[in-house]
């Protein structure tokens, strides 16, 4: 009879054990006779520790998992893999949306012009206009096209209206979406002069995509000038981030403002 090929790996897995046990039991001794040494050991030293011994342990053990610990480690290192792959994709798809920064570049150089006729009957009549081409026109690129233009004029005129315009945070809680919009053109050209809370609930209640997308602009905007937000601020652009359907313009955006606070947070 042939000797059985297997016997010489087996006998290989079982020293292999014993070398296991034998080093805990010794880590153990170690432990107890020098426990000043061990409490210099944190978790994250343990960590390396056990990936260094993965590669040995992978003939008898398929998986290692210690709750807490390992996965704790992987689970933030895929979470920070993830919130790259957000940015990038962000980064990505504000680049193509050439014609939005030109129409924020515009309009921010704008943003000192003094009043040249500027009113807010002339942001209701955009308002109008608005609703107009999105209820006339069918969905696509030359309507997106079409509202940016008009976007673009409430931004100018916003710019103009020097502050004179103390009911804007009511317009931006308003039911119709071109009265809304105005008021988020507001919010670009003064956003100490808005109510941060305001801002969000204007995206929160909004039921158009278009809306929401330059509402979240308008967020990112007041926070780069750094306009005062609360932790409970923070937590409703979380839940907002969580509402819109996950790779969108808006999910990306409303990711990245509520990342962009909890940094802010934790300094």
């Amino acid at each position: 009879m042939e000797p059985n090929a297997t016997t010489p790996i087996a006998a290989s897995h079982t020293r292999l054990r014993i070398a296991i046990t034998a080093g805990a039991l010794i880590a153990v001794v170690l432990r107890i006779t020098f426990p000043a040494l061990f409490e210099r050991i944190d978790s994250v030293s343990v960590a390396l520790i056990v990936v260094a011994i993965i590669p040995w342990l992978s003939p008898i053990v398929s998986k290692i998992s210690i709750p807490g610990l390992i996965e704790t480690e992987l689970r933030e290192l895929k979470q920070e893999v993830q919130e790259a792959k957000d940015e990038v994709a962000s980064a990505s798809k504000i680049a193509l949306r050439s014609q939005d920064i030109a129409l924020l570049s515009g309009a921010e150089r704008g943003l000192g012009a003094t009043n040249r006729d500027g009113s807010v009957q002339s942001l209701v009549e955009l308002a109008k206009d608005y609703a107009a081409v999105r209820g006339n026109m069918p969905s696509g690129p030359a309507r997106t096209t079409a509202m940016d233009k008009l976007f673009g004029q409430m931004l100018q005129e916003a710019g103009r209206l020097e502050r004179n315009w103390p009911q804007h945070n009511e317009a931006l809680r308003s039911k119709e979406a071109g009265e809304q919009l105005g008021a988020i053109a507001y919010a670009f050209a003064f956003p100490e002069s808005v109510d941060f809370s305001g801002l969000i609930e204007s995206v929160e209640i909004a039921k158009q995509p278009f809306v929401q997308y330059w509402g979240l602009r308008a967020i990112q905007r007041a926070v780069d000038v750094g306009v005062e937000y609360s932790v409970k601020d923070v937590e409703r652009l979380r839940i907002l981030a969580s509402a819109f359907r996950s790779g969108t313009d808006r999910f990306l955006i409303a990711s990245s403002i509520s990342r962009a606070l909890d940094k802010k947070l934790a300094d």
